[in-house]
């Protein structure tokens, strides 16, 4: 399969204790939607973005892919992979919103 990656940061510095959550977040989104999301498609878009409001200095988690969609706040659904990443959101004070339209985005908003 083609998968194709696109990031995006705008944040120059973050700390150590936000900074290895989210890269373990990420770890665990993008194998996801490697395994899972792209079952039915031949190319697979993945993307990234970390930016930073000025005003409130809050930070935004933002990742999509356009495979097959997932709810990722449905509370039936067990794995160790997502209790692990919603563990590592609460690590870092963070809150999230997920879409399943066109794929997967969830946005993950901390400070």
């Amino acid at each position: 399969k083609k998968i194709n990656l696109t990031t995006k940061c705008d944040i120059e510095t973050i700390s150590i204790e936000k900074a290895l959550p989210i890269g373990l977040i990420l770890v665990e989104l993008i194998s996801n939607s490697i395994k899972h999301a792209f079952k039915n498609r031949s190319i697979g878009i993945i993307s990234v973005e970390i930016t930073r409001d000025k005003n409130t200095q809050a930070n935004r988690l933002y990742y999509s892919d356009n495979g097959d969609g997932f709810n990722f706040n449905k509370t039936n659904l067990k794995g160790l992979g997502l209790e692990i990443t919603k563990g590592l959101i609460d690590q870092i004070n963070g809150t999230t919103e997920t879409r399943t339209n066109n794929g997967f985005e969830l946005i993950i908003n901390f400070k």
